[in-house]
């Protein structure tokens, strides 16, 4: 049974007067956690259970959920089947990470696996759609409703929505036209058209590199930091290009988490520098490690070669 504390008890007190519409769109805290209300709504109202019974299995779902994707992913980009299978494993040891454990065992905190799970699922749309893919193409389709839903989930969903914008440019015109439109009504729905203020126990906003580089490499967790070096260490020595055709899905993840570790700099590196180690923000690091797996494996299915002894 889940023992809640600090912002669980969102779930439990619906605010004062509020109606049930009213709260489930009103901010906590800097976001917007509207499906994780809904969600709220649905075991109270209609399973009769307490709040946050559901919200471990809901963080394990979304795990599975991630991994599935980035199986599928791998799937779609390599050629080679050994290359597939090493990098979908590697990549679920990654998603599986146990230095997140403040996620992993908070019921409250399941917004965070949701937003991976919509990073990769804006990588597959963008192996998915080219140039000439038709606008009523499923991925199109997608592609316009992965912002509000973002969007609508946290605050980190601005990370999303910026490095989904950056990517589908990069894929096509057509598809950056989409996503940019949609990304724009979405922001000025959720932050002009309903009430919108900066918590006033936050600090000013300021930016701080060594906050923004502990909080993009992984915090404690050196594992991710030991990784991209030696994958930026091999790029740079076979001096071969990805490409093109590839970039924009691989790099969706890791554009991600740099744009959240900056979001996070700027808005809590007035609490100190040792904040950037908080486990919950390994999850959003962990894109990262799925660009450069990627990155590597792409570079490696070029070659012919049967062995991949590096991955």
């Amino acid at each position: 049974t889940p023992s809640l504390h600090g912002d669980s008890f969102t779930f439990i007190i619906r605010g004062d007067g509020q109606s049930l519409p009213e709260w489930i769109f009103s901010q906590h805290n800097e976001h917007r956690i509207i499906p994780a209300k809904i969600i709220s709504v649905i075991e109270s109202d209609l399973l009769r259970i307490p709040p946050g019974q559901s919200g471990i299995f809901q963080n394990l779902a979304l795990i599975l959920a991630c991994i599935g994707q980035w199986c599928w992913l791998c799937h779609r980009l390599l050629k080679r089947a050994d290359l597939r299978i090493i990098t979908s494993l590697a990549g679920s040891l990654i998603l599986a990470n146990p230095w997140q454990y403040e996620n992993l065992g908070w019921e409250f905190q399941t917004p965070w696996f949701l937003i991976n799970a919509l990073v990769l699922s804006c990588s597959l749309i963008l192996s998915a759609v080219k140039a000439e893919t038709p606008a009523t193409h499923p991925a199109s389709f997608l592609a316009l409703v992965l912002p509000w839903i973002a969007l609508s989930s946290t605050g980190q969903g601005l990370a999303l929505a910026m490095a989904f914008m950056v990517c589908a440019w990069l894929s096509s015109r057509k598809l950056g036209g989409l996503v940019s439109a949609s990304t724009g009504l979405a922001a000025f729905t959720f932050y002009v058209l309903l009430p919108y203020s900066k918590p006033a126990n936050h600090p000013d906003f300021t930016f701080q590199f060594d906050y923004f580089l502990r909080a993009w490499l992984g915090g404690e967790w050196e594992g991710l930091s030991l990784l991209c070096v030696i994958v930026v260490a091999i790029l740079l020595s076979r001096r071969q290009a990805i490409p093109n055709i590839y970039r924009p899905a691989i790099l969706m993840p890791g554009l991600f988490s740099a744009a959240f570790a900056g979001m996070v700099t700027l808005s809590r590196s007035g609490f100190g520098l040792e904040q950037a180690n908080e486990s919950r923000y390994v999850t959003h690091s962990l894109m990262l490690g799925l660009s450069a797996l990627a990155a590597l494996a792409l570079l490696d299915d070029q070659n012919r070669g049967r062995h991949t002894p590096l991955l």
